[in-house]
């Protein structure tokens, strides 16, 4: 059931994607995947966070961020485009997801990665167990041994999704686990990961280091 509902989410994000632009209802994506309106919405909160609306509304202002930064269409244009309709009640929209006007976004020409809200994959879907959703907080950690693999990616071209692939697929050659329902993301700090390269490592937590997998399939020794 789990596996069904991932592929059922994953058919509707791709729908609303293609069809940001145009108007969308929770009818009418329910039913792309043989869903009630009832039972499509609880279980797209549960796996994604947010309600379908929600989801949909901050996609729009993260497209409607981009063209601010890259073309030089009207804020109007870009308003209408966004499924707004009024300059108006664009604005606001954008300054209570980004904390600027549209017009500040585009003159400071900086991206604000952390206020963006990506695109669901289907990569992060399955880092949800059993479909329950996932809440961020910031903790202060003890030093900890762990082992992963890395990749050296940025965020324009993003290999990190491919990278949990590859991960999944060899966790479980990992001795010595803390816990094993435990995996980790740890990123190399950059001010501008968009553009420069950071090394993102997705790995698990261990009690000590025993044998270490190779990317190649055979053990190392330590």
């Amino acid at each position: 059931m789990f596996v069904e509902y991932l592929k059922k989410i994953q058919t509707a994000i791709d729908f609303i994607e293609d069809n940001l632009h145009n108007e969308l209802t929770l009818n009418e994506i329910a039913y792309k995947v043989h869903f009630s309106m009832h039972h499509f919405h609880r279980i797209f909160h549960s796996f994604v966070g947010e309600s379908l609306t929600e989801y949909i509304r901050r996609r729009r202002l993260t497209k409607a961020a981009h063209f601010l930064r890259n073309t030089q269409s009207r804020i109007l244009d870009i308003a209408f485009v966004s499924g707004f309709n009024s300059q108006e009640a664009f604005t606001r929209a954008f300054q209570n997801m980004f904390d600027m006007t549209p017009g500040q976004y585009r003159n400071q020409k900086q991206r604000l990665l952390l206020k963006e809200k990506p695109r669901i994959t289907l990569s992060m879907l399955k880092q949800l167990e059993g479909g329950l959703q996932m809440h961020t907080r910031i903790v202060e950690r003890d030093a900890m041994t762990v082992i992963g693999l890395p990749c050296l990616t940025t965020l324009k071209e993003n290999k990190i999704p491919q990278l949990w692939d590859k991960f999944n697929q060899r966790k479980q050659e990992i001795k010595q686990r803390v816990d094993q329902h435990i995996v980790m993301g740890i990123s190399e700090f950059s001010s501008n990961p968009y553009d420069n390269p950071f090394t993102y490592l997705a790995c698990v937590p261990v009690k000590e280091v025993l044998d270490i997998p190779r990317r190649d399939g055979y053990q190392n020794n330590p």
